[in-house]
């Protein structure tokens, strides 16, 4: 997916360089594509998170950043932003020491400001992280809401979606996956908190403008299926 998918995309974009590249966690629909990209662009530094650099699933983006002279950073809870010329990236998770639960439990949470804007990336968080996040006083507000696990049920609580406060929700999953994800729990909760919620599988390539008022471009065209939810309905 990097080398078909992801490259691709950022060239066509324009983009010849990366200040950052963040890896959630460990699992390979998370880390997979990364050596590829690390491999064809210029990348100041790597993050992962804090406590996760012997994860096995990280060895090739570690020998991929080894072989290009990356900085590789465990982040989480705690530490220093990162200051960029045109933005400002807060980790907010996982905390330092200690075993807080599977790969998806220890993502690496970050929050993003950028043009006046805030959006708030969670990695495959469920209902316990939230919980945590939400008791320990973390600024979880944001305007734009990557959705926690690909629009998992078990993620993105009431009391989640409603600290965050977002107006726009983005979800990263296939039109008809074996998960059937953004789960149906999930939608009624994002329609109860008045989240606009769109999803790779049905919208195609998900554009975000940041002015005011946020604005959301769909670039899949219409879905034709089993399932009425695949279907762009923008």
């Amino acid at each position: 997916m990097g080398r078909r998918v992801v490259v691709p995309a950022l060239a066509a974009l324009g983009v010849q360089r990366l200040d950052l590249v963040l890896a959630t966690h460990a699992d390979a629909d998370h880390r997979g594509g990364l050596p590829t990209v690390l491999e064809a662009l210029s990348v100041e530094a790597l993050w992962l998170p804090s406590g996760s650099r012997q994860a096995r699933g990280f060895a090739p983006v570690l020998e991929a950043a080894r072989a290009r002279g990356v900085p590789v950073l465990e982040r989480g809870a705690g530490d220093a932003p990162a200051r960029l010329p045109d933005l400002v990236v807060t980790p907010l998770w996982p905390p330092r020491g200690g075993e807080v639960g599977s790969q998806n439990a220890r993502s690496l949470v970050v929050a993003i400001e950028l043009a006046g804007r805030r959006l708030l990336l969670p990695g495959d968080i469920e209902g316990e992280t939230e919980a945590a996040l939400l008791a320990g006083g973390a600024d979880l507000r944001a305007d734009v809401l990557k959705l926690a696990h690909h629009g998992s049920g078990h993620s993105s609580s009431a009391a989640w979606l409603q600290a965050v406060g977002a107006a726009v929700g983005v979800a990263s999953a296939p039109c008809w996956g074996r998960f059937g994800m953004p789960q149906a729990d999930l939608l009624r909760r994002a329609e109860d908190a008045q989240l606009s919620v769109w999803w790779t599988g049905r919208d195609g390539a998900v554009m975000i403008g940041l002015g005011r008022p946020l604005t959301v471009w769909g670039f899949g065209g219409a879905r034709v299926g089993p399932s009425s939810s695949c279907r762009a309905e923008r």
